[in-house]
């Protein structure tokens, strides 16, 4: 996912070195996934290796200088290091994950759709302690219990259960579908899709964290930031998302999966 699909190239970026320098200027020049050349207003020594968080005033990325050019430097986007200034939920790598959106309402609707998509998030959460984590066990295992008690842990039990057969239907259809490339951080996610959505909308999203075990997430976002980049006959636009109503243990999971890739990222490079 290159730097046309996260920030708005049209609005005039601005990137910020280490040492706070303010340097305007306009990207070109794309290739591939991450490659891009960024041509200062003004003339500057940036050294090789040097980290640029560049910025469209609503949004920014980090970016690793890879060779000067006349007049210009060729970047990289650079998902596996932060400033040192960087709050953990800023963390961004790139990823593909499992990944469903569903439209719930227009922003005016915002505060009904929000309740029943908090109401929804909170049984997803209390399956997930139930059958993945085990935090149910039967009253009478440590002791008699009454009858009464009994039954309606029965109850309880049963209605877990068919949640929980909702909950696959959700995880089989993820995993059915092929995974997304996305820029994901804890505050919210970049991708690209062919369905159109306004700033301001309202989605539901659900997503698969692959570990182990593998970490289901629903939660409420809203749209920020719309911009079509499909050609003639393909459409398609890249959005921008804030996460809405996430839990602050799935927000803490998220944070750590995070990390997680970035290590081995590292490992990575290091060993190639």
């Amino acid at each position: 996912m290159n730097i046309d699909s996260l920030l708005d190239l049209n609005a005039g970026i601005v990137a910020f070195t280490d040492e706070g320098q303010r340097l305007a200027g306009r990207v070109c020049d794309l290739d591939g996934e991450d490659e891009f050349s960024f041509v200062p207003e003004a003339a500057v020594e940036l050294d090789e290796g040097a980290l640029l968080k560049l910025s469209d005033g609503l949004d920014a990325v980090m970016a690793k200088v890879l060779k000067r050019m006349p007049g210009a430097y060729r970047l990289c986007l650079e998902c596996f290091n932060l400033k040192n200034d960087e709050r953990r939920q800023d963390v961004r790598i790139n990823d593909k994950l499992f990944l469903s959106i569903r439209r719930l309402g227009a922003a005016s609707q915002r505060a009904g759709l929000l309740e029943d998509c908090r109401l929804r998030n909170q049984a997803t959460r209390r399956i997930q302690e139930s059958f993945l984590k085990g935090c149910y066990g039967y009253p009478a295992s440590s002791g008699e219990a009454p009858v009464q008690e009994g039954a309606l842990w029965e109850i309880s039990r049963k209605l877990d259960l068919l949640i929980n057969m909702n909950l696959s239907d959700d995880f089989r259809n993820l995993m059915q579908a092929s995974p997304r490339a996305v820029n994901i951080s804890a505050a919210g996610l970049r991708l690209v899709t062919e369905q159109e959505f306004a700033p301001g909308d309202i989605l539901e999203l659900a997503l698969l964290l692959p570990q182990v075990p593998p970490l289901f997430i629903r939660t409420a976002a809203e749209v920020l930031r719309v911009k079509a980049v499909g050609g003639a006959g393909c459409p398609a636009w890249a959005i921008a998302v804030h996460f809405l109503e996430m839990s602050e243990e799935n927000r803490e999971d998220i944070i750590r999966y995070l990390f997680k890739r970035q290590r081995e990222e590292l490992r990575r490079r290091r060993s190639a």
